[in-house]
């Protein structure tokens, strides 16, 4: 069950990271990507409640630096590691089942991302990149991820829900 589990993880990694940051994929709006990692990292921890977000965004973060050829690996494993360890917190206090909440958890947690974005650009690269990211890349694409989070948690809630069906079955 848990080697099942750790297979879908990560196919599910690499087609996210796939349709990120290949070539022959464009989800790009005007140059803004939807940031598909942190959608489904804040699902997971929403949903599965346990550390199984954290190990997700650790290697999916992993993954996005080593496909983007960032010059510092490990920025963005430790910034979902992170963004996966905050998403276990709600699902101690509340579950969420309305699709409609979906946008204003994302809202929250991008905040959360830009925040820890802030703290980790501040510490390892110039403020110049800084300024650039959230002068050119973070209002397109913080719209664009809180308008795509709406369909994904959907289809994802759905498979998750027919996925705990097969459970009790099996």
């Amino acid at each position: 069950m848990l080697i099942r589990k750790l297979i879908i993880d990560a196919l599910l990694i690499l087609s996210i990271v796939g349709l990120l940051y290949t070539r022959y994929v464009d989800i790009s709006l005007y140059g803004a990507r939807p940031d598909l990692l942190l959608i489904f990292v804040t699902f997971i921890g929403l949903f599965e409640g346990k550390y199984h977000s954290i190990i997700f965004g650790f290697f999916g973060g992993l993954t996005i630096d080593i496909m983007s050829g960032s010059n510092l690996l490990g920025v963005n494993a430790l910034m979902y590691t992170l963004i996966g360890y905050i998403a276990i917190l709600p699902h101690k206090l509340f579950h969420i089942e309305s699709v409609i909440l979906s946008p204003i958890v994302i809202f929250i947690f991008y905040l959360i991302k830009a925040f820890i974005y802030m703290i980790l650009a501040y510490i390892f690269f110039t403020t110049n990149s800084l300024a650039v990211y959230f002068n050119t890349i973070f209002m397109g694409e913080f719209i664009y991820t809180i308008l795509i989070s709406i369909p994904v948690f959907f289809i994802f809630k759905n498979i998750y829900s027919f996925m705990e069906k097969l459970k009790r079955y099996v």
